[in-house]
């Protein structure tokens, strides 16, 4: 099937999906199969899942697209449902999306359809999405033809006078505390449209008036779709019980990993996992690589991160992880985050601070023992407790350091391959995801789980030995990642 520009032109060869993208269409296909139970084919109400990927016909400047989840009336005659979007930056609809007070709101916000909209939309949208995602609209709001259409003639437009009445799919739009958190996470939008203002709060429309209804039922069921197909399913129920336990652990660490590659994905209006990485890897081009080694895409037009301090971003991405494991572990198990709140909160910060060790970490000896120490960009958090850096005697590394190139290649890639997206990486064949897997034994080595002042360490024990046999065993896979990214050469492991 050819690809279309944004320009309308077509091109014989379409690109390879990236594994993300294939996962993204599998999102959007349980998406509809979620949303066909839910919503009838009449229903005057337009769900837009958010997608931060690219698709055919969106400009590179684009955030991502708005796909059209919701049934298509038959009278539209799509043929292809992936082909109704809309630019996320363009029109009433994207603009509200990102803007954080509007994805905030317990209340519907209305809008008129003006000229500027309408020129936004055009000039976001090819001529080719235009027309398909305005034929699901003009059918599902019964919009007259000469309304959808440019004086004189064109291609079909937002009916300009029109009313749009939206708002955010976010899971917590009706929660009592969510002027507490201040947070949420948004999967989309949803909207209705009406031709006149005050027909808004008529008993005739009852979509405005149950919008917020609409909401509560949708969006917890595609917070659920997107966490199952980005993270794995059994990985969700696994991850998210380590961080009810005390410590870092493998599964905890990979867990606050998954949620840091994916945060745009769950906060689009503020990417503050994007921000955090690319003040720890010092600059933007190695923060993006990171995503692509671990499988994922960064955000497509984050702009340069903000002057908010390193140590004020690490506190919201933590709140921001914390908030949507407790909405995942609440929804499908018990409310034992809840009650174990400052557990699972000390646990995201140790296992993050950890995870940022493991990505943008340089090597050191510290005490006799190499190691991955904090970027100096991170020195403003506090290091000196509840971290988990592996340390190992020069005799273990001189060890790994014999294999070849190809080989220690090989295992950093595999390494990496635990905080993939997609299917549960324990399952495959060989993946160090297993926490009963590792290339690393014990040899001389130690915990190291605090940097005083001076890079003094603190160790796991009161002496200078093994670590004791439940760290070992929960630990392997970040043994594992440290040893390989301490084998390779720096040019390679970054």
């Amino acid at each position: 099937m050819a690809t279309t520009s944004f320009d309308g032109r077509t091109t014989p060869s379409p690109r390879a999906l990236h594994p993300l993208e294939v996962l993204a269409q599998q999102e959007r296909e349980d998406a509809r199969s979620r949303l066909r139970r839910i919503l009838p084919v009449d229903a005057k109400v337009s769900v837009y899942l958010f997608q931060p990927l690219g698709c055919d016909g969106l400009r590179d400047e684009s955030p991502g697209p708005l796909f059209d989840v919701g049934p298509h009336p038959a009278a539209a005659g799509i043929t292809e449902p992936d082909t109704v979007h809309t630019c996320a930056a363009s029109g009433k609809t994207g603009l509200f999306l990102l803007n954080q007070e509007h994805c905030l709101s317990r209340f519907p916000k209305s809008d008129e359809i003006d000229v500027s909209a309408v020129s936004n939309y055009r000039q976001a949208n090819s001529a080719i999405a235009r027309s398909a995602d305005f034929r699901v609209q003009q059918a599902r709001y019964r919009i007259p033809v000469g309304e959808a259409s440019k004086p004189g003639g064109g291609d079909p437009v937002p009916p300009k006078g029109w009313w749009i009445h939206h708002l955010a799919l976010a899971p917590l739009v009706n929660a009592f505390d969510l002027p507490v958190w201040r947070r949420t996470p948004v999967l989309g939008t949803i909207f209705t449209l009406t031709k006149e203002e005050q027909s808004a709060r008529d008993v005739q429309v009852p979509e405005y008036s149950n919008l917020i209804d609409y909401v509560a039922a949708i969006a917890p069921r595609l917070r659920t779709v997107r966490a199952n197909v980005l993270f794995g399913e059994a990985r969700v129920t696994r991850h998210l019980g380590a961080l009810l336990e005390a410590g870092v652990s493998d599964h905890s660490v990979q867990c606050v990993l998954q949620m840091l590659f994916a945060h745009h994905w769950f906060y689009p209006y503020d990417p503050v996992g994007y921000y955090l990485l690319v003040k720890a890897c010092a600059n933007e081009a190695a923060a993006k690589q990171a995503y692509l080694d671990h499988g994922w895409l960064p955000p497509r037009n984050a702009s340069a991160p903000p002057t908010t301090s390193a140590k004020q971003l690490f506190e919201a991405l933590v709140l921001d992880i914390v908030l949507l494991a407790r909405q995942l572990r609440h929804d499908e198990q018990n409310d034992s985050f809840r009650t174990l709140k400052d557990r699972v909160h000390a646990t995201v910060q140790a296992s993050l601070k950890t995870g940022l060790a493991l990505l943008c970490g340089g090597p050191a000896l510290v005490d006799g023992y190499s190691t991955l120490v904090p970027p100096p960009s991170l020195q403003e958090l506090d290091w000196s407790k509840d971290i988990l850096l592996p340390g190992f005697g020069s005799q273990t590394l001189d060890s790994k350091s014999r294999s070849s190139m190809e080989e220690l290649s090989a295992n950093v890639n595999e390494s990496r391959d635990a905080c993939a997206p997609g299917p549960d990486a324990d399952s495959r064949e060989g993946s160090v995801g297993n926490p009963h897997r590792t290339r690393v034994s014990a040899g001389a080595m130690v915990h190291i789980v605090g940097l005083g002042t001076w890079g003094a360490p603190r160790y796991n024990d009161s002496v200078r030995q093994s670590p004791p046999k439940h760290v070992f065993a929960s630990t392997k896979w970040i043994r594992t990642y440290f040893i390989d990214r301490l084998a390779m050469p720096p040019e390679v492991a970054k």
